[in-house]
């Protein structure tokens, strides 16, 4: 059996100096949430004030749009009375008055909505009630033939 020698075996290079691994530090899960709710939270509040603005601008003009549309009739030969020409201090009473008889329609058609869903669910009870006791009176009739049968 030959003998080796260690003295004859190169040496290993020295090792490569360990690298540090620097955790990337991300939002925490509570940062995450906190702005998730906020993007949800003003989606709500830009829907639930979608309806108002809509209507107002469908109803009331700016006075740039009113003042064009003046313009455009005078320069066509026309009055200046307009469709957008509707601006003035009656207007916003009348603006205000349109806005308050569609939200008393809204509250008339919200207790009509409740009742119809009031009925529907009665007559689900009703429903669920009669069937069960159909369900009760087919089981004893099933359970009293088994009996008997031999």
């Amino acid at each position: 059996m030959p003998v080796t020698r260690i003295e004859n075996l190169t040496p290993l290079p020295p090792p490569e100096p360990t690298r540090t691994r620097t955790a990337v530090r991300g939002p925490t899960f509570g940062e995450v949430l906190k702005n998730g709710l906020g993007v949800v939270l003003q989606g709500a509040a830009a829907a639930a004030g979608v309806g108002a603005p809509l209507l107002m601008s469908a109803v009331r003009v700016p006075a740039a749009v009113a003042g064009a549309g003046a313009a455009a009739g005078g320069a066509a030969g026309g009055t200046g009375a307009t469709a957008f020409s509707g601006s003035g201090a009656g207007a916003d009473g009348d603006l205000m008055a349109q806005m308050k008889e569609l939200q008393q329609q809204s509250r008339d058609m919200n207790l009509e909505m409740l009742a119809l869903q009031e009925q529907t669910q009665q007559e689900n009870r009703r429903f669920t009630t009669a069937s069960n006791v159909l369900k009760a009176r087919h089981d004893t009739a099933k359970a009293a033939i088994s009996n008997i049968r031999p």
